[in-house]
């Protein structure tokens, strides 16, 4: 080492994030009683720090010897550490981004302290590295430079220095602590929609948010449910990183953003030397739980609110406006909670729908007992409302119509369009009492006035009193049974095609008797494809052996037999379709 030629200022320290720390205060103090420039100062101070860094977390250094002073031509400042071999002098500073775990000796460091010395000299002797750094009197400040683990090399980036002290968790973090958090840390950048931490990984690392924005969102089994939304400078992540949790929540980018990947390691060292760090962490933790604890009371009321059925408009008026940490979720809230009432108020409409369509349905037990029959009917709907029906009119020449229909679909469009295609035919029969001509006339008009391509199965027909005579239509319908008095059961011929499909409808009629104690039992295909835990349908011949082996009963026992079958079959699987049967026994 050559001569110095004014006063030298040397001290030793510990090989720590504390002793940089306290390196940094001692030289400023030094650099200013030698009377340097501020430009020299800035270098001098900047390639010390790296220096005592790079050996603290590269080369593991336990203590440090720093020594400066000034000359005519610049300053000299010689470091001496105790730390792994390491030569900067033949090092050439890196420009391949790797995780700073990873990085040897003189990377980051190494190209900062060429970048301001006007010449380096070292040597090893005694278990130690010595560097010499020789620096003019007016060494110009530069840019900070950083990694950039997208770009993979080294860039010139804004001032890292005032977006960390930007943030309240580093605002009192000493200069020392500031540039050795940079140094350990990367410069990563996410595209928009890109993951930047996941729920549930390792929280090995925080995220100091530099530009753009950043959205929140907790996961749950029925998708991603939003928190808040983060914006530039902000630093995410820090919680489950110190305390080596893992991640709470899910963090994407919302738009374009730029981030400081710190570790876990570099965190926990600026911790110990900047205990203020924890105190921000754990205050900004607290300040989360108690906007939460706010939060869950007011969902938790709102909830119950709507259980009671006693939402009101200051209570959405409080969903709309949350606090601005919960905003995506309060606005999710509020749309859950204008969804319920929108549903309900849509239910409360479907129920009134469902009690009008049943009131449109014929009396059955006032029916039978005016005209002495015995006959039932009864119709289960999949939905609220549905596209089934039965009909019975008294005709005008003393028979008796009676039928069953099953409209394409289900709910609302099958609900009217079987309204509509009931009253058709009783509006036709009561002008004339002629099924074939009823049926044809509300084809006409169906296929006429059917935008929405609806169309109906349906089967009528009519019964004379007096003599047990049946004349019906079968519209693509399924088969009557009949079910005579000894116990055989018939099939009556069907076929044909739905009504409000094409113009040319040729219904058939057809006609047969019923003696004595004869059933005839008419449904839709609610019955047949009802299916089991294993998607096996009732099917056809079960209903047949049914009819055949039950003993005979009046026909309102009929139905409930069937109806008890068909549940049982089930095993209580969601029904699917509507369920209409009539049964008239002579």
């Amino acid at each position: 080492m050559s001569e110095p030629q004014s006063r030298i200022y040397s001290r030793d320290f510990v090989g720590d994030i504390e002793g940089v720390s306290q390196a940094d205060a001692w030289l400023a103090g030094q650099l200013g009683a030698l009377g340097l420039g501020a430009d020299a100062k800035y270098a001098i101070t900047l390639c010390m720090e790296e220096l005592f860094l790079n050996a603290v977390q590269h080369g593991h250094a336990n203590r440090a010897t720093i020594s400066v002073w000034a000359e005519s031509n610049g300053a000299r400042l010689e470091f001496v550490d105790d730390g792994a071999p390491f030569d900067p002098t033949i090092v050439a500073a890196k420009r391949i981004a790797r995780p700073t775990a990873d990085f040897e000796i003189g990377g980051y460091g190494t190209g900062l302290v060429q970048k301001f010395a006007r010449r380096i000299r070292y040597h090893r002797s005694d278990g130690q590295n010595r560097l010499l750094l020789e620096f003019d009197a007016g060494a110009p400040p530069s840019p900070i430079l950083t990694r950039s683990a997208r770009q993979g090399n080294m860039v010139d980036s804004f001032d890292l220095h005032a977006a960390v002290r930007a943030t309240s968790a580093f605002r009192d973090l000493s200069d020392a602590s500031v540039e050795f958090l940079i140094g350990a840390a990367e410069l990563e950048t996410f595209d928009p929609g890109a993951t930047l931490m996941t729920q549930g990984e390792p929280g090995d690392h925080a995220l100091l948010i530099l530009a753009g924005e950043v959205t929140v969102t907790a996961d749950s089994p029925r998708g991603a449910i939003p928190v808040s939304t983060l914006k530039a400078p902000s630093l995410v992540g820090e919680t489950g990183a110190l305390a080596k949790l893992p991640r709470t929540a899910t963090a994407r980018a919302r738009t374009a953003v730029s981030a400081l990947r710190i570790g876990r390691r570099a965190l926990i060292e600026v911790a110990r030397a900047t205990p203020s760090l924890l105190i921000d962490v754990v205050g900004r933790m607290g300040d989360r739980m108690r906007k939460v604890n706010s939060a869950i009371s007011l969902y938790t009321h709102a909830l119950a609110a709507l259980e009671r059925d006693e939402f009101d408009s200051a209570l959405l008026e409080e969903l709309r406006n949350p606090i601005p940490d919960l905003a995506d979720f309060g606005q999710t809230f509020g749309r859950m909670a204008e969804q319920i009432i929108l549903r309900r108020q849509r239910s409360d409409e479907m129920a009134s729908a469902a009690v009008i369509q049943r009131a449109l349905l014929p009396k059955v037990g006032e029916f039978a007992a005016e005209f002495g029959l015995d006959i039932y009917a009864a119709m289960t709907p999949a939905r609220d409302i549905g596209g089934d029906f039965f009909d019975l009119i008294e005709l005008g020449d003393g028979r008796i119509a009676f039928g069953v229909g099953d409209v394409c679909g289900k709910g609302v469009p099958a609900a009217l369009f079987m309204g509509i295609t009931r009253t058709l035919i009783r509006i036709n029969l009561r002008e004339t009492p002629d099924l074939h001509a009823a049926i044809l006339r509300t084809n006409a008009y169906l296929t006429n006035n059917n935008s929405a391509e609806l169309f109906a199965t349906l089967l009528y027909a009519a019964f004379d009193p007096s003599c047990g005579e049946i004349e019906y239509c079968s519209c693509g319908h399924l088969p009557a049974l009949l079910r005579r008095a000894g116990g055989a059961v018939e099939k009556l011929p069907a076929g044909g095609l739905p009504v409000g499909m094409f113009d040319q409808l040729k219904p058939k009629v057809r006609r047969t008797a019923m003696g004595p104690g004869d059933l005839l039992f008419l449904y839709t295909d609610g019955v047949t494809e009802a299916a089991d835990g294993e998607a096996r349908e009732f099917g056809e011949e079960r209903l047949l052996a049914l009819l055949a082996q039950s003993e005979p009963a009046n026909a309102a026992q009929w139905i409930a037999r069937v109806d008890a079958a068909v549940r049982q079959f089930s095993q209580g699987q969601a029904q699917f379709d509507d369920i209409t049967c009539l049964a008239l026994l002579r």
